[in-house]
């Protein structure tokens, strides 16, 4: 299996701005893992870090997908089921993680501006009273960003509270 490898790499290598041959590429190397008698696990295995080397666009992936599935044997059929969601499960992962990322930011974006917020008031106008403080901390980054561009304008707490009543 480490010669195939290392000649689907080579292969690749030179075809790498060809992708339809490239699709053509990853297809031998699937017919030659799946028709080598290594172990069900070994090959999804192969695969997963063959589809990570070769790398297709978009559309030469759908074609690769669709001429995979247009293979009849069972053994291809029960390994690349396995493979598909082996490989939906990491790209949802991946997906999962960007929008975790992207969540992560917005919540560090918005406790930032909250602190500062806070900080910005009790200096112009003193320890914030506790319900105050929560009321401030329920507010989102829009209303947050809106309280920024006000602060100037309050003159007191009871101005502070106003724009929350309002907001």
């Amino acid at each position: 299996p480490f010669a195939i490898v290392v000649m689907a790499h080579l292969k690749a290598q030179r075809l790498k701005n060809r992708p339809i041959e490239l699709k053509e590429v990853r297809l031998q190397l699937l017919k030659q893992l799946l028709g080598g008698g290594y172990s069900r696990e070994f090959v999804i295995r192969l695969i997963q870090f063959m589809e990570g080397l070769v790398r297709l666009p978009p559309a030469q992936e759908v074609e690769y997908r669709i001429e995979v599935s247009k293979l009849n044997a069972e053994v291809v059929k029960m390994a690349l089921v396995s493979v598909f969601e082996i490989l939906a499960k990491e790209e949802g992962k991946e997906e999962g993680k960007q929008e975790g990322k992207q969540e992560g930011k917005q919540e560090g974006l918005r406790e930032g501006m909250l602190v500062l917020i806070i900080s910005l008031l009790e200096q112009r106008f003193g320890p914030l009273e506790p319900e105050l403080r929560q009321q401030l901390e329920t507010l989102n980054i829009d209303q947050l960003q809106a309280l920024s561009k006000q602060l100037l304008s309050l003159s007191s707490k009871n101005d502070l509270k106003g724009w929350l009543q309002q907001g």
